[in-house]
């Protein structure tokens, strides 16, 4: 009896996996820009299926689905270069979203990097006429972004089925080590309180409650412009030393997020550090996450990572090492923190994966990273002609920028975390840097090209059809 449930079990592991490659055998990309792309981050596929993209040096491009035609519809003026030798901002335009309600108020958000002041910006704009008009910014919220330094922006924009607007934040906090000196970050987390070394410091700004840097944001933006706090957010309205409008905390760099449709679930990519090897005297070594959050939580950087490895406190003036951080009772008594000293119990991440390969998560390979979220897939929002078979219900799309693949996430019936899998692995993807599902159903990739702060020639658009034998 045992040998015939083996054949069975067999029988049947072997027949989804020829119905899985089957079915992603019908899968084309189907390549909509020929023109280069400068630079691209985020876009926004419109309702007629038009597309909104942004390149970081400041330009809206508009790509129109009937001529297949890739205008300039805008342009904003953005710090996105700094003026020192040998240093690379990432800031500039960074994040854009349709209104849920576009086709009646023809809204468009966007997240970014104005010239003239050291702020990062959420504006509302009205886009008519395949245009951006530039005199209807309506600015919708800002915080300071310490500039000359590098990195970490986030700037990713999602609206949930509840249309409440999610919005990514860096840590604004450089992962190098200060010039000349050895005993600074090392890849690992970055803790230096002396004086003048606050960007070395992720805990005034992901650590700090009291700080929108280094968060995810969720707010309601009424039709006036302004915004109220939701009812569920991290902290409650009044709360001292804190800011309502953080729903996550404790984020280093969640450059793409995404929000499921139908349960509500918020998730997003984390990148992660670049310590090749766990520290005795630091801590662990650097790990990228793909994170779930079905409320509101504190997600542990700079104090944790991966499955909640926690750093040590380390003193960058001497050199030494203290004792490890406490997930379910983290501490913040940074000099450079005006928010909680106590925090809100770590959350771990949903998948989480090193340089090397990973004992946990075999499937996800080696190499550099930079992971990103993308949308969970459901097929019943969407016209039979054009959509995904029922095997991608609710699966997460996610993606990494470095290696250049996308997998799928299945859940089980609770929501937690089942299984990986392959998405398309023969197909070639230019760094992938957004992955939107269009109101068609089928997923667009925007390509930034295999290349840092330039033009390159593989930057591009694209789209993956599900070939339907049955039409």
């Amino acid at each position: 009896m045992k040998n015939v449930f083996k054949l069975l079990l067999c029988g049947f592991i072997l027949i989804s996996l020829v119905s899985m490659k089957c079915q992603q055998a019908k899968f084309v990309k189907t390549s909509l820009t020929n023109t280069p792309l400068a630079e691209p981050t985020e876009m926004a596929v419109l309702p007629n299926l038009d597309i909104l993209l942004l390149q970081r040096r400041g330009e809206i491009m508009l790509y129109k689905t009937e001529d297949k035609t890739l205008s300039v519809a805008g342009n904003l003026k953005v710090y996105w270069q700094t003026s020192i030798d040998s240093v690379h901002a990432e800031e500039g335009l960074l994040g854009i979203a349709p209104d849920p309600e576009f086709e009646k108020n023809n809204y468009i958000y966007i997240f970014y990097s104005p010239l003239d002041t050291s702020v990062n910006r959420l504006s509302r704009f009205k886009f008519k006429n395949n245009k951006l008009d530039n005199s209807s910014e309506k600015i919708i919220l800002q915080f300071y972004s310490q500039r000359e330094i590098c990195c970490h922006t986030g700037g990713s924009i999602a609206f949930g089925p509840d249309s409440l607007l999610y919005l990514s934040t860096g840590d604004n906090s450089t992962p190098f080590n200060p010039p000349k000196e050895q005993s600074g970050n090392q890849g690992y987390s970055p803790m230096d309180n002396r004086p003048g070394y606050e960007q070395y410091d992720a805990r005034r700004s992901s650590g700090n409650s009291n700080d929108l840097r280094g968060k995810i944001i969720r707010i309601r933006v009424k039709p006036d412009g302004t915004y109220e706090i939701p009812p569920g957010n991290l902290f409650a309205p009044d709360t001292p030393s804190t800011r309502p409008e953080i729903y996550i905390m404790g984020t280093r760099n969640p450059y793409r997020i995404s929000v499921d449709s139908k349960t509500g679930f918020l998730y997003w990519g984390e990148i992660g550090p670049d310590a090749s090897n766990d520290s005795p005297e630091r801590g662990p070594r650097g790990y990228d996450e793909i994170n779930q959050a079905r409320k509101a939580g504190f997600f542990g950087w700079p104090f944790f990572i991966a499955d909640n490895f926690p750093y040590k406190r380390y003193d960058s003036k001497t050199g030494k090492s203290k004792e490890a951080f406490n997930p379910s009772k983290p501490a913040n008594d940074s000099k450079n923190n005006s928010g909680l000293n106590i925090l809100p119990p770590a959350q771990p991440a949903l998948i989480w994966y090193p340089y090397l390969d990973s004992k946990e998560f075999p499937e996800l390979g080696n190499g550099g990273r930079s992971a990103m979220a993308g949308p969970v897939y459901h097929n019943e929002f969407y016209p039979k002609e054009t959509r995904y078979p029922d095997y991608y219900n609710n699966k997460l799309f996610f993606y990494d920028w470095m290696r250049g693949w996308i997998k799928l996430v299945s859940f089980k019936s609770n929501g937690k975390y089942e299984s990986i899998e392959d998405f398309l692995p023969s197909t070639s993807f230019e760094s992938p840097i957004d992955m939107e599902v269009g109101p068609d159903g089928r997923i667009y990739i925007l390509d930034y090209g295999r290349g840092y702060y330039s033009n390159n020639p593989k930057a591009g658009l694209s789209r993956i059809d599900y070939i339907n034998e049955k039409q």
